[in-house]
């Protein structure tokens, strides 16, 4: 089963994406930026130099990423992707070249961060948190009726 996915803009102008390694500086860098995805808008762009070229990292939607080397796919989740400055005589908006350009088809050399949700319920945590909230509306009770008492007490 497939989830429907938007699509996502072409790449930033000048920039193809990233393939191959990452450098752990800037796979950290994307990490972090994917760890807070929530904040921002798809589309949203950050930038940093890398060896003297930027790099663009933009919230994208992924329909596939790799979890422990094993391919998933059918999803549709929000990603970090990566883009690097494209190779001189290829700094267009317009890229010909849709290898550079396309994450439609899984790459394991495309340089995407995505985070899928956790695949299963925990369901002991389900059940604590279900006690938790009896025990605060419990108590919430307990603090009202004893309200009620106490005026009850104070009118005679």
């Amino acid at each position: 089963m497939s989830v429907p996915c938007g699509t996502n803009p072409p790449p930033p102008a000048g920039t193809v994406i990233w393939r191959g390694a990452v450098p752990p500086v800037l796979t950290t860098w994307a990490i972090a930026l994917r760890d807070q995805i929530n904040r921002f808008p798809y589309g949203q762009t950050w930038t940093t130099t890398y060896s003297g070229q930027t790099v663009t990292a933009r919230r994208d939607r992924h329909e596939w990423t790799y979890v422990n080397g094993q391919l998933v796919t059918g999803i549709c989740i929000p990603g970090i992707t990566l883009y690097r400055q494209a190779p001189l005589g290829q700094q267009t908006s317009t890229l010909v070249d849709s290898d550079a350009t396309d994450l439609s088809t899984p790459d394991p050399t495309a340089a995407i961060f995505s985070q899928l949700p956790p695949a299963s319920i925990d369901w002991p945590l389900v059940a604590l948190s279900s006690l938790a909230l009896a025990g605060a509306i419990g108590m919430f009770w307990l603090a009202i009726h004893g309200a009620g008492q106490a005026a009850r007490i104070a009118r005679r």
